[in-house]
């Protein structure tokens, strides 16, 4: 068998079994609603996959994707978030002070799905779905013994997920970076942008901001348009002049952006394509096993609306769950294994460029009391990664990486 027929015999068999959740016993009733819950956002995500494979974004009409972008949200908008799963402090009350912020973080990193199921990533459906169904398994066992697992029990699951798939997310993280014909970038290229429902081909959060930037930049001649782009270009181009670079032997640039400022990037794109520079544009990041921080961040990569800041902030250190030294050791070799793969785009690669367009406002917003956090010690070994991660970069770099805006 090849290896994308395993990942769809693995994706039936814990789809199956994800299908019998809802409705079975665990001994618990908050515990049960908790997994019937999560399932039924699963088959959510199983149903998108569907609905992608018989190209529903080109056939459906604005109102239904709208309904659709909404359903995959609304559990952690701001009017749903205080009886939302997503919120540590709810699950806390529901599930246990033991138990709820792990199983809340479980959740939160179950929501990453909806970018991946987009890109067609279906090894990123597969591994999540199964730690879903691995830590399910261990209330049921634990239900027939008449327990409940260990907190020990859940973090030991995470953790081991978090190692295994280090490399695998390392790769894909610095791939994105400097993929000249990635999916972000396909979208922004061979998008109808005079058509609003391109907005809802990302699988990111659509709200009145994305719809209403797009309508109007829709609305501006091209001269217009090329003019905005322009005058971006030389924006960036000064500021790496002033920061005592320059796109000197370039040849790859990563566009961070907002969605809804596609036609400006558009041009933008053409622009350095003439100056011999091809661009990327991966999603931001929304999985732990990218070091999703307080806000997604538009530093690297591409990324809509924020449905809910607050839900972002709750989980900027979900990583607390299994950041130890051995973790700290794993990743750097998953990061070095991932620039040796990509040495030869990592020497023309310039950084990331964002346009002035593509940034948001980011209200300081503190994690609720609930909330994972990191201790001092973690806090420690993830200032001594980010320096080693940041080191190991330049080895494989002429130049230090920058991000510069217009």
């Amino acid at each position: 068998m090849s290896n994308g027929e395993i990942l769809a015999e693995r994706y039936g068999l814990v789809l199956e079994r994800i299908r019998g959740i809802p409705g079975e016993k665990v001994g618990d009733e908050r515990l049960e609603a908790y997994f019937s819950f999560c399932a039924r956002f699963l088959l959510m995500i199983d149903d998108t996959v569907e609905f992608l494979a018989r190209s529903g974004p080109e056939k459906a009409g604005l109102a239904e994707l709208a309904a659709r972008n909404r359903a995959l949200y609304a559990d952690i908008l701001p009017g749903h978030y205080g009886e939302s799963y997503g919120n540590p402090s709810y699950a806390v009350r529901e599930l246990g002070e033991e138990l709820g912020a792990l199983l809340s973080a479980l959740y939160a990193e179950l929501r990453s799905l909806i970018g991946f199921v987009y890109e067609g990533r279906l090894e990123e459906l597969v591994i999540r779905m199964e730690l879903f169904v691995e830590i399910y398994a261990s209330f049921v066992y634990a239900a027939d013994q008449g327990r409940r697992p260990s907190a020990g029990e859940v973090r030991e699951a995470i953790y081991w997920f978090a190692g295994d798939y280090a490399e695998a997310a390392a790769l894909r993280r610095l791939e994105g970076q400097v993929e000249e014909d990635g999916f972000g970038l396909r979208k922004i290229m061979e998008s109808d942008l005079t058509d609003l429902r391109y907005l809802y081909g990302y699988g990111e959060y659509v709200g009145p901001e994305q719809l209403e930037r797009a309508r109007h930049l829709a609305e501006l001649p091209q001269e217009s348009i090329a003019a905005m782009a322009g005058d971006w270009m030389k924006k960036c181009l000064g500021g790496m002049e002033a920061a005592g670079g320059n796109l000197s032997g370039k040849g790859i640039l990563t566009l961070g952006f907002r969605l809804g400022s596609e036609r400006v990037l558009r041009c933008a794109v053409a622009y350095f394509e003439r100056m011999g520079i091809r661009c990327a544009c991966p999603r931001a990041a929304c999985s732990v096993l990218d070091d999703r921080g307080a806000g997604r961040s538009v530093d690297k990569g591409f990324c809509g609306g924020i449905p809910n800041p607050q839900f972002e902030c709750d989980h900027r250190a979900d990583k607390a769950i299994f950041l130890d030294k051995n973790y700290v050791n794993r990743k750097l070799e998953a990061a070095r294994a991932a620039c040796e793969r990509w040495r030869e785009r990592l020497k023309v690669w310039a950084g990331p460029a964002i346009p002035k367009c593509a940034e948001a406002q980011n209200p300081q917003l503190v994690p609720c009391g609930d909330a994972i956090g990191l201790s001092g010690e973690q806090k420690r070994l993830w200032t001594e990664y980010e320096s080693r991660a940041g080191a190991l970069l330049r080895e494989y770099m002429p130049v230090p990486e920058r991000a510069f805006r217009g």
